[in-house]
């Protein structure tokens, strides 16, 4: 049983800059710059309230947002991060760098690579940690690559703890498709602080989607939903403040420890929150799933023998040798349909063959491959670069194991960067696999 006091958040900032007579096409990163006092207030409203935790008014303030504005990231964010620090003067409540998404898809759904994912999220981090923030608050997200980006650029470029929140549907998954346990699965194996849900929903639909990430993480769990949800015809949210404090307290019992509002929220609601919290702390069990995991798909361990795919390899396949000197990324793909459709519930992956950049194939096979097909792939070299790459880019959308073939291991520094677990093969003294790190000694492709 795992226990943590709890951590009051904030709650919506656009709801209450709207009050405040926010212009509609306005970018209210900008306001801490333009209108401080406005953006203070609201902020020590919050901290009168009650949050111990504030986020700072920058979830936009990316470069590709703030391009035409004349604002420079750095600017708003100092600026951001300083009016927040006003607003909890003489407290002991602290100051979250909040990032939001981009605004713009990554491949192969957008035209937006991973590493220019990684510089953009990259930017406004070391901007914020200069400024002073205390953690960096990731949220509102439907990409489990996008996320990832920004996770491994807050854990490269800063000391700060990172927390880590996704939307969804009432379905159980993000609009992008990704399920509840895989994202709690994967940001878990990144070394977030915490991992949960915020927005789209109010706290009783978002109560199934948070026991379900119970399943596949120990970690406590971020709470920040909805006021309700809206009426059609007024916009008004349907939930009061006490019944969303009722309702979010009533999660506790599956590690909600750090506990906020999104969309509709107020002040009204984090002192309601505050009331129906008092004496409470967060209360746990240890997860019950262990695997690996795509953005969509989880493959549990422990249930019988899991069957991976190992068509995706050069050795011995003319065919397939010619798609990597040709750059065909089309049969590549259609090889991992096949085995999708065969019943595979992992895929290797391996692209190695003299005159062909290890590397750089590894990115484009496993962007390519990750767009067509649900399962999780592993990463197949005995290339360190090569390994980082597969795990690095679209593979990132996952949990992953890499493999490799030789008794010391270089890629193994790099997987523990990421959420790799290892398959290793003993050449010489064994003559057989075994499975390690995250995989148990009972499965074998």
């Amino acid at each position: 049983m795992y226990t943590q006091a709890i951590t009051l958040l904030d709650g919506a900032m656009g709801t209450m800059l709207q009050r405040a007579g926010l212009r509609l096409g306005d970018r209210p990163e900008t306001l801490s710059i333009t209108a401080p006092d406005v953006v203070e207030g609201i902020q020590r409203q919050y901290v009168q309230a009650g949050s111990q935790m504030l986020l700072a008014n920058t979830f936009c303030a990316n470069a590709h947002k703030l391009a035409g504005t004349g604002f420079a990231v750095e600017d708003v964010v100092r600026a951001s991060v300083a009016v927040a620090r006003r607003a909890c003067a003489g407290t002991e409540a602290k100051v979250a760098l909040d990032i939001g998404p981009i605004g713009e898809l990554l491949e192969p759904l957008g035209t937006l690579r991973f590493d220019e994912a990684y510089a953009l999220f990259a930017q406004m981090i070391r901007a914020g940690a200069e400024a002073g923030a205390d953690a960096v608050f990731f949220e509102t997200f439907s990409d489990l690559n996008e996320l990832r980006a920004g996770v491994l650029a807050a854990k490269e470029c800063c000391e700060l703890p990172v927390f880590a929140s996704m939307t969804f549907e009432q379905s159980g998954r993000t609009f992008l498709g990704v399920s509840a346990p895989c994202a709690a699965m994967s940001l878990s194996a990144l070394g977030v602080q915490a991992v949960g849900v915020n927005c789209s929903l109010g706290p009783k639909e978002v109560a199934p989607i948070l026991r379900a990430m119970r399943e596949t993480t120990d970690l406590p769990l971020i709470l920040k939903p909805n006021a309700g949800l809206p009426d059609p015809s007024t916009g008004a949210y349907d939930t009061t403040p006490e019944e969303f404090a009722a309702a979010c307290a009533e999660l506790t019992d599956v590690g909600a420890a750090y506990i906020g509002g999104c969309c509709g929220t107020s002040p009204e609601y984090i002192a309601a929150l505050r009331r129906a919290l008092a004496g409470r702390q967060a209360a746990w069990t240890q997860k019950r799933v262990h695997g690996i995991c795509s953005a969509s798909e989880l493959c549990a361990f422990g249930q019988g023998v899991r069957v991976i795919g190992e068509r995706i390899n050069p050795t011995g396949k003319k065919r397939f040798q010619q798609a990597l000197r040709e750059g065909d990324l089309s049969y590549i793909v259609s090889q991992a349909i096949e085995q999708e459709e065969a019943g595979a519930q992992i895929l290797d992956v391996n692209v190695g063959l003299p005159g062909v950049d290890e590397p750089e194939m590894m990115r484009r096979v496993v962007t390519a491959i990750s767009g067509a097909v649900s399962l999780p792939l592993q990463i197949d070299s005995s290339n360190p670069a090569a390994i980082e790459a597969g795990l690095r880019e679209r593979a990132a959308a996952g949990q992953k194991i890499r493999r490799s073939h030789r008794r010391a291991d270089a890629g193994g520094k790099r997987s523990a960067r990421y959420d790799a677990g290892a398959r290793g093969f003993c050449q010489k003294d064994c003559g057989r696999g075994t499975a390690g790190g995250h995989s148990p000694g009972g499965y074998c492709g």
